[in-house]
C-alpha cells in the first residue's frame, strides 16, 4: 500500500487525506499545531462560492488598495515595514490584475466551487455530524457603483451557468428588513451554499481517525531526506516519517516547508478576522457580503459571524483593534440595529490565508520531484475549495484524469 504523508491538518489536509485514504492509500496527516488549536479553516465564514469567480488579482485591485492604505480601519492593510519577498510578491500580483487574468480564471474557479459544494453535500449525507445548507448568497451595496459593477459579475456568472439575479432597493429590503435605506441594491448568488466550518473540521477529523489516518499533531516539518528527484522521508522536531508521495497542504507554511527543497512557493499571508455575535438583533435571512465594507455575513444556529480585513504580510499574535474596529463599523453601516450590541464580546479569531500572485490556487506535481505535490494558495476560499482541492489530489496520486483541468493551478506557471 502506497503511504501519502500529508503536511497540514486544515481543510485541504484533511479533505486531501479522506479522499486518499478511500482511494487504498496509506495516509499520515503532519500538522504543527496542537489538536485543540483553530486553523485558518476554524474561523472562515463557511461559505461555498461559486459567486467567487473572480480571483483577487484583478484591474483595479492595486488602485483600490493604495486608497485604502491611509485609512487604519480600512478592509485592506500592507504589513509594515514590508519584506523583500512582500515586494516581489506584490509586484507579481499588480502584473496579473489583468481582465486576461480574470477571463482565463474565472471559469476553472467556478467549477472548482461547483464540484466542492457537490462533494460537500455528500460528505454531510454520508458522514453526518455537519450541516449543509444550500442557502444563497446575498451580495449588497451602498454605492451606484458597485451596485453597477455587480450586475456585470452576475451577467458573467449567468454566462458561467450559475443563477444569479440583480435585485433593487425594494429586493434587498423584502429579503433584509434591518437593511438601511442607503443600500441601493444587490445580487443573489442562489448557487452559493453554507456550511459550519467548526462542525465540518470535526467531523471530518473523526471519521478519518475511524478509518484509520494517522493524524499527528505538534508535528514540525524540519527537513527531508531526498535523493535528487524524489523524497525518502519527512523529518518533524521528532520523528522520522517515511513516505511514497508528499502532499504540502501548510496553507501560509507551505513556503516554510518547501524552502528546504529549493522549491519556492510564493505566497503571501492575507491576514483576517473574524467574530462571533450570539443572540443578533437581526435574524439574518442568508449569508451575505456587505460590498461596500468588504465584511462577510454568516448566520448559524443561534449566532452570526462577521468576518474581513486582508492585511498582506500580516502575523499571527497581532490584534489590530483599528482593523476590528473598522468591521464593526462596516457592520453598522449596513444594520443600524447593531449599534448598541457589543462587538466584538468575545474571542477574536485571526487567521493567515495563503494567496498567491495570480488568485489562482497552487495544486499540483512540483518539478523536478517525481513524488512532491502542492495544495496550497486558496486565499479567502480555502474552506470553499477543500473538497474539490482533496479529491482531484487524491486523482493525480493514481495517476488517474481529473475532476478539473488543472493547468492554471499547476506549480510550474510560476517558473
Amino acid at each position: 500500500m502506497s503511504r501519502v504523508v500529508i503536511i497540514g491538518g486544515g481543510i485541504i489536509g484533511l479533505c486531501t487525506a479522506l479522499y486518499c485514504r478511500e482511494a487504498g492509500f496509506e495516509v499520515t496527516v503532519l500538522e504543527q499545531g496542537g489538536p485543540d488549536d483553530k486553523p485558518c479553516s476554524w474561523g472562515n465564514s463557511g461559505l461555498i462560492v461559486p459567486s467567487h469567480f473572480v480571483p483577487l488579482a484583478a484591474p483595479g485591485m492595486v488602485a483600490m488598495g493604495v486608497r485604502m492604505l491611509p485609512d487604519k480601519s480600512s478592509p485592506f492593510a500592507f504589513h509594515m515595514p514590508p519584506t523583500a519577498q512582500q515586494l516581489v510578491w506584490s509586484l507579481r500580483f499588480a502584473m496579473n490584475c489583468r481582465a486576461s487574468n480574470v477571463a482565463a480564471s474565472s471559469p476553472f474557479l467556478s467549477d472548482m466551487n461547483l464540484l466542492s459544494r457537490g462533494l460537500y453535500e455528500g460528505l454531510a449525507a454520508r458522514l453526518g455530524g455537519f450541516a449543509f445548507r444550500r442557502s444563497g448568497m446575498l451580495e449588497l451595496y451602498q454605492s451606484q457603483e458597485s451596485l453597477d459593477h455587480g450586475a456585470h459579475i452576475a451577467k458573467v456568472a449567468r454566462n458561467l451557468g450559475q443563477d444569479a439575479e440583480v435585485l433593487d432597493r425594494a429586493g434587498v429590503h423584502g429579503l433584509e428588513p434591518e437593511l438601511r435605506p442607503e443600500c441601493t441594491g444587490g445580487v443573489i448568488f442562489r448557487d452559493d451554499a453554507q456550511i459550519d466550518p467548526s462542525a465540518v473540521l470535526q467531523t471530518v477529523k473523526q471519521h478519518l481517525e475511524s478509518i484509520g489516518v494517522d493524524i499527528r499533531h505538534q508535528a514540525k516539518v524540519v527537513d527531508f531526506e531526498a535523493g535528487t528527484d524524489a523524497i525518502e522521508a519527512v523529518i518533524t522536531d521528532d520523528d522520522r516519517v517515511e513516505a511514497d508521495h508528499i502532499v504540502v497542504a501548510a496553507g501560509t507554511l507551505s513556503t516554510t516547508v518547501c524552502h528546504t527543497l529549493g522549491v519556492h512557493v510564493p505566497l503571501q499571508s492575507g491576514k483576517g478576522y473574524s467574530f462571533v455575535v450570539h443572540q443578533p438583533p437581526v435574524e439574518h435571512k442568508m449569508p451575505s457580503i456587505l460590498v461596500d465594507a468588504r465584511v462577510a455575513v454568516s448566520p448559524l444556529e443561534g449566532r452570526v459571524r462577521f468576518g474581513g480585513t486582508m492585511e498582506i504580510g500580516g502575523q499571527l499574535g497581532e490584534v489590530d483593534a483599528q482593523r476590528l474596529g473598522g468591521i464593526v463599523k462596516g457592520v453598522r453601516r449596513y444594520f443600524p440595529a447593531y449599534e448598541n450590541v457589543e462587538m466584538p464580546s468575545g474571542e477574536v479569531w485571526e487567521g493567515l490565508r495563503p494567496c498567491s500572485p495570480d488568485g489562482v490556487p497552487i495544486i499540483g506535481h512540483v518539478p523536478g520531484w517525481k513524488n512532491l505535490i502542492l495544495a496550497t494558495g486558496h486565499a479567502m476560499m480555502g474552506m470553499s475549495l477543500g473538497p474539490a482541492t482533496g479529491l482531484v489530489v487524491s486523482e493525480l496520486l493514481q495517476g488517474r484524469p481529473t475532476s478539473l483541468d488543472l493547468h492554471l493551478a499547476s506549480p510550474a506557471r510560476f517558473g
